[in-house]
């Protein structure tokens, strides 16, 4: 497991290495990568406290449909990245629920189905990075 992280309420954020060929787009992707370097915090903040280690991360949000931030995301938490495939997630259940009922025992359904994968190498600099700023603020 990763290390515990401090409890700060009041700190601040960071914009550092800006210069006159900083785009929008990389003050964009950067916002992208903080949040999500922040939600990777949280997430160790969980795994320190149920002693249970992360695999495998759902994104259920807006930007859940860009496959950029799915990416960065996969990247960022250094784990495969699911997001729904839109469907009518009540009416799998009661055919999950019919199949399980004629069948007698429960199966597994092919998750491929419902869900897209992300997974891609860990972007330890990224993340390095960020925690070498999170110290400063």
């Amino acid at each position: 497991m990763r290390r515990a992280l401090p409890n700060r309420p009041d700190a601040t954020g960071v914009f550092c290495r800006l210069n006159t060929c900083t785009s929008r787009e990389d003050i964009t992707r950067a916002t992208v990568e903080g949040i999500l370097c922040s939600m990777s915090d949280a997430l160790i903040a969980l795994e320190d406290a149920s002693k249970q280690e992360t695999n495998r991360a759902l994104l259920i949000c807006s930007g859940a449909k860009n496959e950029a931030i799915c990416t960065i995301a996969s990247a960022i938490f250094g784990f495969d990245v699911l997001i729904p495939v839109l469907a009518e997630f009540v009416a799998m259940g009661a055919v999950r629920q019919a199949t399980w009922t004629r069948l007698e025992s429960p199966t597994r359904l092919e998750s491929q189905r419902y869900f897209k994968h992300f997974e891609v190498e860990p972007d330890t600099d990224t993340v390095a990075h960020h925690e070498k700023l999170r110290d400063k603020t």
